[in-house]
């Protein structure tokens, strides 16, 4: 241990003192002792007195050989002048003194120097003040857990080398790091760490020769073998990922994949492929598409993927495996289709002709009848009990299906207000939730004398089994002259008391109370140039989600509160979205999701969170989308292709 004490200088000698002509009075104290009843008077001088304060240590951490100033406060508080001896211990042995002259009331720091070259605490004190400060190791290096991040790594793939440093010293400090590769030094990388501190050191090196290599970081040791290359990465160029409407047999393409001797095509029916792969075709590496042999399943779900095989063995897969659906080929564009509510069957009209595809939807899924009709077709709606399908056409006569022995009628309507009165020009039909009757529009003729155009509107109630019309709602009576252009119907309320019609070139909506059998008046939509187009209930009734154009060319999805007459919310769709065909969204019976039609994507939009959430590829336009009673999947009407998309697998 090394001391040195810093001195203060002498202090200055006092002013000369003028002489006084008056004589010095001594202040004594007397102090009486009474012994035996006699009194004597002690007489004393002043003296003095002193106060140590304030001990302070800088730095309270040192290094070792780093000097440590201590320091005190020394205060004479006596009223004569007087020598202060300072003490200095260090772990209560004395190692420094020093003296101090005072004068009264004068106060001086003493400071003494102390240098250690052991680490560890230290206790100083001077008078009765103690304090201690700490001596650090120093910074001291250790190297453990050397990683090699690829043990077998291929030709001209980067390793990482990686070891943890640690400073088990306790004073921060610098090491380099030196890194052998057959004992030849590659690289070398300093750190710098603080006591008590770990790190990682990191190189990446590259091979591109083919053999063993020995690796060596300060002693520490490891080995790796460079191998031949795996087949590199590659993409699936078709089908797209997570598409729909492909064909029973579907075509694939891929990229190159270099190192590649072979590739393995696969389809399954689950994401785990195994006992499930449903398809199998190996291809020379000069093979990069193929064309499906054997037809797969139409309207289901299948896992695919391509993988890349080398000489060695070594495998890379073009994907996460991704998953398409299969349609059922259809003749025609599909404009409008129903799912009956048990999921068993599917009926489809078409764009032009006079046909109805009858679908089974059981497995495997198939066309079970086309039927011929008499007449253009418009839209078309299955009974809640899937006994029935009820088929409306704009220009010619409605039909009713029997979905079990696949014969159908034409409707007849019992017209009460005469013969040639009531024009069936129905484009939409809605079915009941819970009774064999559906619900069409139709035109009453204008009366004798009338202008052509005063068609009135009726809302024609049909007893499904029978074939017959037999009851009608007033909408708009002959004669009115405000009568909306377009007017169809567009929802049913799930208790089956509202029947809710729209135009889009009117900008409108109205509601008909069924039981009452009577039409409400009609809602008119301000600052969109088109629209409502489309709109779907959710399952409490309170919101309809209809689809407008607010401006040409931006189509809007609005939450629309029945009671309140109010938007709540809105989401603008991409413009392919096909916002103003009829049957251009769906709702899932529990109300989450609504899918929506694009014109070449099918999109679901979370209904809680007013956003689209999914969206899908569809090999062929699409123009209508049903959902199923289940909510389990949707059927997507295209041209020339009846699809699937399942929903019950994605939030």
């Amino acid at each position: 241990m090394r001391l040195s004490v810093s001195l203060p200088p002498p202090p200055p000698p006092p002013p000369p003192r003028r002489p006084k002509r008056t004589t010095a009075i001594i202040l004594v104290t007397a102090v009486t002792l009474a012994i035996a009843g006699i009194s004597a008077y002690i007489i004393l001088g002043p003296k003095a007195e002193f106060e140590v304060s304030s001990l302070t240590l800088s730095p309270t951490e040192a290094k070792i050989g780093e000097e440590v100033t201590v320091s005190v406060e020394v205060k004479n508080v006596g009223r004569a002048s007087g020598v202060y001896r300072a003490t200095l211990l260090i772990n209560e042995k004395k190692v420094q003194e020093k003296e101090v002259m005072l004068q009264p009331g004068e106060v001086k720091i003493v400071t003494f120097t102390v240098v250690e070259d052991t680490n560890g605490t230290y206790t100083v004190g001077v008078d009765k003040l103690t304090k201690s400060f700490k001596v650090l190791t120093p910074a001291t290096f250790k190297l453990s857990d050397l990683t090699i991040s690829l043990s077998e790594p291929e030709i001209g793939e980067p390793i990482v080398i990686s070891v943890t440093v640690e400073n088990i010293g306790e004073v921060e400090g610098t090491y380099t790091v030196k890194l052998k590769i057959n004992e030849v030094t590659e690289d070398a990388k300093s750190v710098t760490l603080a006591g008590g501190a770990k790190g990682t050191v990191s190189f990446i090196v590259t091979r591109y020769t083919v053999g063993s290599y020995s690796i060596e970081v300060d002693g520490l040791k490891r080995s790796l073998s460079v191998l031949k290359p795996a087949p590199s990465s590659f993409k699936m160029i078709e089908p797209k990922p997570e598409s729909i409407n492909l064909r029973p047999t579907p075509y694939f393409s891929w990229e190159n994949s270099k190192y590649a001797d072979k590739y393995v095509l696969e389809i399954a029916t689950t994401p785990n492929f195994g006992s499930t792969i449903v398809y199998r075709k190996e291809l020379d590496s000069s093979t990069r598409e193929q064309t499906v042999d054997t037809p797969l399943n139409s309207l289901k779900k299948y896992y695919y993927r391509v993988t890349a095989v080398n000489e060695r063995g070594e495998t890379v897969a073009s994907n996460t495996p991704s998953w398409f659906t299969t349609s059922i080929i259809v003749p025609d564009t599909i404009t409008s289709l129903a799912v009956s509510p048990d999921g068993t069957k599917a009926v489809v009209i078409y764009l032009t002709g006079k046909t109805v595809t009858v679908v089974s939807l059981t497995d495997p899924p198939h066309i079970i009848a086309n039927l011929t009709l008499t007449s253009g077709l418009s839209d078309v709606a299955i009974t809640y009990d899937s006994k029935y399908a009820v088929i409306v056409a704009e220009f010619g006569p409605d039909y009713v299906v029997d979905l079990n022995i696949l014969t159908f009628h034409e409707i007849v309507y019992d017209n009460p207000y005469g013969t040639g009165d009531i024009l069936s020009q129905s484009r939409e039909v809605i079915t009941a939730p819970n009774k064999d009757i559906a619900f069409t529009m139709d035109l009453l003729n204008p009366r004798a004398g009338e202008r052509g155009d005063y068609y009135g509107r009726i809302v024609s109630v049909l007893d499904v089994p029978s074939g017959r019309v037999v009851d009608y709602i007033y909408v708009y009576e002959r004669g009115e002259r405000e009568v909306p252009s377009g007017l169809g119907l567009y929802a049913l309320s799930k208790d089956g008391t509202y029947l809710y019609l729209g135009s889009g070139l009117s900008k409108c909506i109205k509601t008909v109370d069924l039981p009452a059998k009577k039409a409400g008046p009609v809602l008119v939509f301000a600052d969109i140039v088109g629209g409502p187009w489309n709109m779907e209930l959710t399952p409490d009734g309170a919101y309809g989600l209809i689809t407008v154009t607010k401006e040409y060319g931006t189509n809007h999805m609005w939450w629309w509160n029945i009671k309140q007459h109010q938007t709540v919310a809105e989401y603008k769709l991409p413009g392919y979205y096909r916002v103003d065909r009829r049957k251009g969204i769906a709702i899932t019976p529990d109300g989450r999701k609504l899918v929506a039609i694009g014109a070449e994507k099918v999109g679901v939009i979370s209904v809680a969170n007013h956003t689209l959430v999914e969206e899908h590829y569809s090999y062929r336009e699409t123009w209508c989308v049903v959902v199923s009673s289940n909510g389990k999947f949707a059927l997507v009407g295209a041209s020339g292709r009846l699809g699937i998309l399942f929903l019950d697998e994605k939030e």
